[in-house]
C-alpha cells in the first residue's frame, strides 16, 4: 500500500470539540424521507462519534493545510 504524505487531508464533517475530545456528527439520512421520520419520532438525524486523545489530536490537524508527513511528526 502507498501512502501518498504530501496528502493535505480535510475535514468534511461537523464536530465538537469538550475538554480537548472531538465529537463528529454524522448524518443519518441524507435524504427527505429520513429526515421526515426523525422529525416525526423527534430523533436527531445525527450520531456523534467520540474520538479519543489521539483520534482528536490527528483530526484538529486535518485542516488543508497540513500534509500527512507533518500530521505523523
Amino acid at each position: 500500500m502507498n501512502i501518498d504524505f504530501n496528502h493535505k487531508p480535510v475535514r468534511q464533517v461537523d464536530w465538537l470539540e469538550e475538554d480537548g475530545v472531538i465529537s463528529l456528527k454524522i448524518l443519518k439520512f441524507k435524504g427527505k424521507f429520513g429526515k421526515w421520520i426523525c422529525r416525526v419520532l423527534r430523533k436527531p438525524n445525527y450520531f456523534l462519534v467520540n474520538l479519543d486523545e489521539i483520534g482528536s489530536f490527528i483530526w484538529k490537524r486535518c485542516n488543508g493545510k497540513n500534509t500527512v508527513e507533518d500530521i505523523l511528526k
